[in-house]
């Protein structure tokens, strides 16, 4: 019973590396096909907008939750950050008491 016993362990060990790599191949697969760089990202999703939505001011939170990461399902705010900066956007902040300070993003033409 005991040789029996120690086969299936072994059999077991086999099946999960197996799986775990081929868990890794399919997950980068598909990391591959769907990510797109946060600035074609952007520029999509821009194009996509009515023109009465292209005068207001947008929060990075709202454009993040639009994003795909590469590595997790949200990028990083600063990612995000940079790559609107490279789409020609620019920070601003709404110093008013009905603004709270908060920073908004605008496209200049």
């Amino acid at each position: 019973m005991k040789p029996y016993i120690e086969t299936l362990w072994a059999e077991t060990a086999r099946r999960r590396t197996e799986d775990d790599a081929r868990s890794v191949r399919e997950r980068k697969a598909v990391m591959v096909v769907q990510w797109e760089p946060l600035e074609v990202q952007i520029q999509r999703w821009w194009q996509s907008q009515p023109d009465n939505l292209k005068i207001r001011h947008y929060q990075i939170a709202e454009i993040a939750g639009l994003c795909k990461g590469r590595y997790r399902e949200r990028p990083a705010l600063r990612e995000i950050a940079k790559a609107l900066r490279n789409c020609g956007w620019t920070e601003k902040r709404d110093w008013t008491k009905h603004g709270r300070n908060r920073r908004y993003w605008i496209l200049i033409p």
